[in-house]
């Protein structure tokens, strides 16, 4: 994903690799781009490194990607580079959000994750509500029980690989929901 000599070049969430034109070889324009980033909210930490042109941003998830820290942010990066258009970047920023592992393979990604996104939404229409982060790994703890019953003699997928699939699926499929119910409710606004 590229934006006038801004370019992801990793990106996980939580975390994304920049490779930024105008900061190679610029010390002065790398440690400013660090020090107004890192005061972006829910930006962690900045590394900017002139040699490469790279700048590596740990990020919060939910707190980067809010409406107010995404305009922000937006002002922030058009402070340090004005050459790019506001709108631009807010529609870039906003791909990211949507996309935050789009560094890989922006093209692929977008195609897979919107596919997969009108997919969810009709399934949910259809189902009342129940989509695919739910469905898939009820559909896995189901075939797991099933084989559990019938005791089959297939060695592979056995029982308890569908029902250890069906519980990993749900956990990655629903990390906010199972990382939001730890802790007290403080901790979880916090």
């Amino acid at each position: 994903m590229e934006l006038e000599g801004l370019r992801v070049v990793h990106a996980l969430p939580g975390r994304v690799r920049l490779k930024v034109a105008k900061i190679k070889g610029n010390p002065a324009l790398a440690r400013q781009s660090q020090e107004k980033l890192a005061k972006v909210p829910g930006i962690r930490q900045v590394e900017a490194k002139p040699g490469t042109g790279s700048l590596l941003i740990h990020y919060d998830m939910d707190h980067l990607f809010s409406t107010a820290s995404l305009e922000i942010l937006s002002v922030t990066l058009g402070e340090l580079f004005p050459e790019i258009e506001v709108l631009t970047l807010a529609a870039w920023l906003a791909s990211l959000a949507e996309n935050p592992g789009a560094g890989t393979s922006p093209a692929i990604a977008a195609g897979l994750t919107g596919s997969l996104q009108a997919a969810n939404t009709q399934l949910a229409k259809l189902a009342g509500g129940l989509d695919l982060k739910l469905l898939v790994p009820l559909t896995l703890i189901f075939f797991g029980f099933r084989r559990l019953w019938a005791a089959e003699k297939v060695t592979f997928p056995s029982w308890s690989d569908y029902l250890w699939f069906g519980f990993a699926s749900f956990i990655m499929l629903n990390r906010g929901l199972v990382e939001g119910s730890s802790g007290t409710a403080a901790e979880r606004k916090a």
